[in-house]
């Protein structure tokens, strides 16, 4: 489904959900789409594996934590190892001083 800036839209105008996914911070699946599986590598570390690979490596990412950090940050980004075929996404939460404080489990959206 194309995505665009409006009501409800992610704001990058032409980029289209490729696949999504709920895990836990332990990297346990809840929910997803054109997902086939997720795991913890380790603190901080997951890797989701997609059902029908993207197109090359140059996807975005979008991560919606779960629950409130409260003062400390919560961060989601893709990492460089990721393939078409598999993500390799962070996501933690760190306290001002950049301290890692835990994992965190969220949705992430994946789009090209």
């Amino acid at each position: 489904m194309p995505v665009s800036q409006g009501s409800g839209g992610t704001g990058i105008p032409g980029a289209v959900l490729k696949a999504w996914v709920r895990m836990t911070s332990a990297g346990a699946f809840v929910a997803g789409f054109n997902v086939t599986s997720t795991a913890r590598s380790a603190t901080g570390s997951y890797t989701v594996t997609f059902t029908s690979a993207m197109s090359g490596t140059g996807y975005m990412v979008r991560f919606s934590p779960s629950s409130s950090a409260g003062s400390d940050a919560p961060v989601g980004k893709l990492g460089t190892a990721s393939t078409a075929a598999v993500a390799a996404v962070y996501s933690a939460v760190f306290n001002a001083s950049g301290t890692l404080l835990t994992d965190m489990g969220g949705v992430w959206e994946f789009y090209e």
